[in-house]
Parts: structure tokens; sequence; C-alpha cells
């Protein structure tokens, strides 16, 4: 509480030269957009006798400007005379005082004027066409056209090194890329000097990029076709001066890019300030909300690597302050085409935020491992196929038979898999399907044959979409969603999420060079273990006198004897009927194969 009460205090606040309105949060409080007529505003009262140095003789005086609020601190404690400072709820619409004169009473019951100087410390900027806060009437919307909605596409010609590109939405092409696309992002903090145009283009010549947003250029629109001519002269750029504020530029390289404008979307920034204590209805604070405004935009974190912080305040002494500001979002739908995107964190250079680098590895992939998804033990076929391989004699020990029937079992699985298709298809088909019954029903209602055509085309709907469902859950692993809630979307975001989150795109060997390329990467991790696993220290023994010192619980020889005891089949089953469905070892059978074949 005295942190809130000391935020409230401290206001009022200002973002990028726009007050926020601060209110402490009680029940019933309503969100809701307001048309303010008044505002906090600091005021300084010079000249001020001592005698009004009192909390009745401020509240008097500070009455002639608008309704006191509460004194700063220090004009509480009277530790500076120079003047008051007091926070007054000030009327916009009213006259703005400049000096307020008082009548002090003196000790022979006459009266003397004292004038006492009222500066402001801050005041809104306030419109007169619209009779609103925070624009003037150059910027007031009702005098301007509102411009048009923005979307930038970038179109990929047949080649390689090229990307597609959308928003808010994002298009992709039918046909497979190839090669590897590169572009950066850069809040550059102004393009005006020779030092950060110098900085963009060696950043671009370093990294081979054929792309870059530059963000913060604060370039003036008469200056722009010099700083272009002095930077990339033989790119094409676009420039974003459709609102206040806005110095976005992007270039491309049109040998490589071809880019198309398709609309123009205005950025908009809304703030929400809640003070709430955290055990008042189970609220969490933003963070929640801010994972929420993820997840219902659709977004996802790119993997990253490089510098991990992006910020610096660019300070020389202690105060010197580090943090990790700029990230890379995409969709689920990007991570389906490029799923191998990554962006690298660079040093600052001449601004303080870091450069990021995005890079799209589109080669080619392979199929990956064995998965045994547990839709498949719901088929007619999964019973007689286990049957059939597991009748099959194998000699060897029982570990080895075991292993070879389920090797032997894959490539039946994997056939089972391929003829059911895509299921996120099918889904697609069986929902088109049953509108269309639904419309031919909606002529003849009466008729039997469609009544029936509409009641298989919902079971083939319900059983397509269940089938998805359990995929989805199986490979997004989300335990907290129930049976039941078909929410596809967010199973198909956490799993792109998973897929783009689980890989190693850089790893540093021993003497400290970077390793980026896959093979690179997978040989590196095998030389490790085997090394690690089978090299000579494996012969090294560890003397039991040396940790029996250490062992905070001895065995006794009861519980030694229970340890080596032989495990019973039903412990064994009992051990597999506990483990989650979703669980899977290495060899991709999931504990929902051996449940359902036991069964």
């Amino acid at each position: 509480m005295a942190a809130m009460e000391e935020v409230i205090e401290g206001g009022p606040w200002l973002f990028h030269g726009q007050a926020i309105v601060l209110q402490k949060w009680e029940p019933g409080l309503v969100l809701r957009k307001l048309q303010h007529t008044q505002v906090p505003v600091w005021i300084k009262l010079r000249h001020l006798p001592v005698e009004l140095w009192t909390t009745d003789g401020l509240s008097i005086v500070a009455s002639g400007v608008g309704k006191p609020l509460y004194p700063d601190a220090i004009t509480r404690a009277c530790t500076r005379l120079d003047f008051a400072r007091v926070c007054v709820m000030l009327d916009i619409s009213a006259k703005l005082l400049k000096h307020i004169v008082i009548m002090v009473p003196k000790e022979d019951g006459s009266e003397v004027a004292c004038k006492v100087d009222v500066e402001y410390e801050w005041l809104p900027p306030k419109c007169t066409t619209c009779h609103s806060l925070g624009h003037s009437i150059k910027d007031c919307p009702t005098t301007k056209p509102k411009p048009p909605p923005v979307s930038v596409y970038v179109q990929k010609p047949t080649g390689s090194h090229r990307f597609t590109v959308t928003a808010p939405r994002i298009a992709h092409p039918t046909g497979d890329a190839s090669g590897t696309a590169r572009g950066a992002v850069w809040n550059v903090r102004g393009l005006n000097r020779r030092d950060h145009q110098v900085s963009v283009t060696d950043l671009i010549t370093e990294h081979c990029l054929h792309f870059i947003g530059l963000l913060e250029t604060r370039v003036a629109v008469g200056n722009v076709a010099r700083v272009q001519r002095g930077l990339l002269p033989h790119w094409c750029y676009y420039v974003d001066y459709g609102g206040p504020g806005n110095r976005v530029w992007l270039a491309w390289d049109s040998n490589f890019v071809d880019v198309t404008i398709l609309k123009l979307v205005p950025s908009l920034f809304i703030v929400l300030c809640l003070f709430v204590l955290s055990t008042c209805l189970g609220y969490q604070g933003a963070a929640d909300e801010f994972r929420c405004c993820l997840q219902d935009t659709g977004l996802i974190h790119v993997p990253m690597h490089g510098e991990r912080f992006t910020w610096h305040n660019c300070s020389g002494d202690a105060r010197s302050l580090w943090k990790r500001l700029d990230r890379l979002l995409v969709n689920d739908r990007w991570l389906e085409q490029w799923p191998d995107t990554t962006y690298v964190s660079l040093s600052a250079r001449t601004s303080d935020h870091s450069p990021l680098v995005l890079r799209g590895d589109t080669s080619s992939r392979s199929t990956g491992m064995f998965r045994f998804d547990n839709y498949l033990a719901r088929s007619t076929e999964f019973i007689p196929s286990v049957r059939s391989i597991w009748r099959h004699h194998i000699v060897g020990s029982a570990m080895y038979a075991v292993t070879r029937k389920l090797k032997a079992l894959k490539p039946i699985f994997r056939a089972q898999r391929q003829r059911k298709g895509d299921l996120s298809t099918n889904v697609s088909l069986a929902k088109g399907f049953l509108e269309s019954a639904q419309t031919l029903l909606a002529a003849d209602r009466h008729c039997p044959t469609l009544l029936h055509l509409e009641f298989c085309c919902k079971l083939v709907f319900r059983l397509a979409s269940r089938l998805e469902q359990k995929m989805l859950h199986q490979r997004a692993k989300m335990a907290w969603l129930k049976d039941g809630d078909q929410c596809s979307r967010i199973f198909f975001r956490k799993v792109a999420k998973r897929r783009a989150s689980k890989r190693v795109f850089q790893i540093n060997t021993a003497d400290g060079r970077p390793l980026t390329s896959q093979p690179e990467v997978t040989n590196e991790f095998i030389r490790y273990y085997e090394e690690l696993l089978g090299g000579s220290a494996r012969d090294s023994l560890i003397d039991l006198r040396y940790l029996r010192p250490w062992a905070r619980h001895i065995l006794t020889v009861d519980e030694a004897e229970a340890l080596v005891l032989p495990v019973s089949p039903a412990e064994i089953k009992q051990a597999i009927f506990d483990i989650d469905e979703t669980r899977a070892p290495p060899d991709g059978y999931s504990a929902g194969f051996y449940k359902a074949a036991c069964r």
C-alpha cells in the first residue's frame, strides 16, 4: 500500500508527452474512456507568507487555482521555503491564474494584501476544436482524414534467400523455399549522424542482409532523400510518416526481395494501470494480461541467441542499467513455413538498442523420430496389428525380443497414420460436408434421406475433431486443459512454440568456437557425450570410504534386500498405468500405447 501511495503521489505521470491519470482501485470501479476536463497538475506557489505554511493555509491559497489535493513531502516538512509545491485538480476550461492575491490579517486587526505567484509545472495540450485534452488543433482527429489501415507484404519471387512477410495476417507461398534469408530490425535512435549511417551499412555488409527495418530514425521529411542517398543509394525504401512521431523505415534490396504495400495500420498503445492487492480476486499482475494478449493474437517468441540484453542506458557509472526490451514475435503460420527461424542479438554499436538479425533457414528437414500417436489406439486395426507382431518368436533375451517387436510395429503404425491423412484437413472437409448437408436440409426439412445424411455428417465431423484434438493434445503436452475442451487454436500454437524452442541453433566448443550449422551442432553433442561416457573418465572409480561420511542415511539390511527383490508383472503394469498417456521415452512409444495394448 505504501508503494501505491508513493506512485499516485508522484504523478502526474507522462508517457510520450501524454498524461496518465491514475486512480485508486475500489469495488465497483469500471474501466471506460472518459472525456476529462480536469487533470491533476503540480503548481509552485512563490512568495508565500510564512504564516500560510500550514495545511489549512496551503489549502486556502491553492483553492484559488483549483481543488487542492496534497502537497509534496518537502513542502510538508518545510525544508524548502523558496516555494510551496502543491498538486491541484485543475479545470482546463477555466482561466489559468498567474497570480493570487491573499489578504493576510495583521496583529492590529487590519489586513494586508500579499501577491502569490503561481507556476504550472506542466499543462496538457488542449484542442479548441473538439474541446478534448491530449492533442492540439493540428493533431485533432476531427480535422484530418483517418489514415488507411497498414500492412506490408513482401512477395517472394522464385529463387533463394527470400521471405514472404505480411502483417497482421501472414500469407504464405505455395512453393517450397530453399536457402537462407536474413533481415534485421534495429532501433537506431537517429539516422542524421554519419556514424549511425556507417553502423547501419556495416551491419548490412557483415551479415549479408536483404531487408532491414529501422525504428526511431528521427529524420525530418525534408532530409529523407539526402539520408537515403548517403545510406543505401541502390536500395528501395518505404518511409512511414503517417502520424506524429512515426519514423519507421523499411529498406530492401530489390535484387532479392520485392515489397508491395497493401495497407497501412496506425500504431496503437493501450496502457492499463491497476493498483490491486495480489490477494484480491486472484489478480496476478500485468504479466498475465500480457501473456493473454500474446495468446489472443497468436504471437510466439522467436528463439534467440547472442547478446541477452538488448538495451543499455549508456551510463558510465554505477547507475548502468541493462534490460532485454527488443524481441521478435511471429505467429504459428510463420513457424509452419519457416520452422528454423531464429534471430541474433548483436552489440548495440552507436545506438542504445541492439540490432536484431533475422535468420530463416529453409533447408530440407529430415522426417524426424518415430512418434506413436495415441489416436491410433482407438482404431479397429490397432489390436490385430499388435497381436500379429507379438506372436512372432524371436531368439534372444526378453528385452531384445521386445525391442525387435516394437521396431517391427513402427512401419505398420506409420502406414496407418498415412492412411488417415492430415487430420486438420479432414476436419475442414468434414465441416464443409456438414455445412452442405445442413444447407440441403434447410430446403426440405422432412426428407428422411437428408436427415440421415446430416446425422452421419455430424458424427464424422465429431470423430475428426476428436482425433485432431487428441493428436494436438499429445504433441502440445498441455495437461491443464480438460478432455473435451476443443482448443485446437491453442494446441496449434503450443506445438509450434515447442518445435521452435526445443531446437539448439548454436553451440560453442570447448575452445570458444561457435558452431551454427545443424550437422556441426549434432556432431559436437555426439562427440561430447562419447568422450564423457566412454572416455578414460569411466575407468576411474571412487572409493566408497570417502562417500560414507557424506551419506545422510545408510540402508539397513532389510531395505537393501527389498531393493533387490524381483519385480512382479503386477507392479510393472501398475507403474505403466500411472504414467500420463502423452509421456513417451526416446523410442517414441507413449504410455498410451502400452495401456491400450495391455487392456
